[in-house]
C-alpha cells in the first residue's frame, strides 16, 4: 500500500509490515522520515535529499514507466536472517526494467523501484533509520548506473554505490577489510558467498571515493555514462 507521496518518490509498505494495533513494524513516523530523506536532505546537505545528491553526481535515472518518481517498496526482505548471519538491507532489481515475462519465469513491476528492508532493520530507530537511508543512496545509485551502462564491472558499479552513500553524509564502507589486506588486484570482485567480497567493498569504496576528491567536474557523471 501506498503510505507517502513525495516530490521525487512513492513510498510502499508490505501491509504485513505496516503497523495496526500493535502488528507490523512500520510506522507513518518512519515514511514519513524515508520520504524526507529522498525529497529533502541528508546528512551532508540539510536543502538537498539523496535523490538530487545522487542525480548531480552519477547522472538521470531510468524512466521506463514514464513517471519520474522513484518507487521506494519496504518490506521484510527474505533473507535467511538469523542471530548468525546479516541480512540484505536492500536491492534494485533490474528486471523492474522490462516488460513483465520478458524473462521467463521472472515479473516484473515495470517500473524504477527498489527495496529497503523492514525486518530486522528497525526503521523506527535513529541508527536503523540512518543505515536504511545510506542503503537508500547505494541503490539509487545502482538503478542509475544500470540506466546508463549495463555491461558495467562489478568493481567500478559497486564503487560507485558505496561513494554515494560518503556524499549523502553516511559513513565509508568499514575500512578494516581494506586495511587487513590491500595486496589485491584493483579490478577483482569476489562472488556474494565469498567472505573476501568484504574486502572488495572497502576496496573500491576506498579507490572511487578517492577518485571523487581528486577530479571535480562530475567527474563520475562521465564515469558512470561512460563519457
Amino acid at each position: 500500500t501506498c503510505r507517502a507521496v513525495g516530490e521525487y518518490c512513492y513510498v510502499f509498505v508490505q501491509d504485513s509490515q505496516w503497523v495496526d494495533g500493535g502488528n507490523g513494524r512500520v510506522t507513518q513516523a518512519a515514511v514519513d522520515s524515508i520520504t524526507k530523506y529522498f525529497d529533502l536532505y541528508t546528512p551532508n546537505d540539510p536543502d538537498k535529499g539523496i535523490y538530487e545528491t545522487d542525480v548531480q553526481t552519477f547522472g538521470t535515472p531510468p524512466d521506463f514507466d514514464g513517471d519520474p518518481q522513484i518507487i521506494i517498496l519496504i518490506l521484510d526482505i527474505q533473507d535467511s536472517f538469523s542471530s548468525e548471519s546479516g541480512w540484505v538491507a536492500g536491492y534494485f532489481f533490474s528486471i523492474n526494467q522490462y516488460a513483465d515475462n520478458t524473462f521467463p519465469g521472472r515479473r516484473s513491476n515495470e517500473a524504477e523501484i527498489y527495496y529497503i528492508d523492514s525486518d530486522p532493520t528497525d526503521l523506527n530507530d535513529d541508527s536503523g533509520l540512518r543505515g536504511a537511508m545510506s542503503t537508500t543512496a547505494h541503490e539509487f545509485q545502482h538503478m542509475i548506473h544500470w540506466g546508463k551502462d549495463r555491461d558495467e564491472l562489478t568493481f567500478i558499479d559497486e564503487g560507485c554505490a558505496t561513494t554515494a552513500e560518503v556524499i549523502c553524509g553516511f559513513s565509508i564502507y568499514n575500512q578494516i577489510y581494506f586495511n587487513s589486506d590491500p595486496n589485491r588486484y584493483l579490478l577483482e570482485w569476489a562472488s556474494s558467498s565469498d567472505e573476501n567480497v568484504f574486502k572488495d567493498y572497502s576496496r573500491s569504496a576506498r579507490w572511487t571515493v578517492y577518485l571523487n576528491e581528486q577530479f571535480p567536474n562530475y567527474f563520475l557523471s562521465k564515469l558512470v555514462g561512460k563519457n
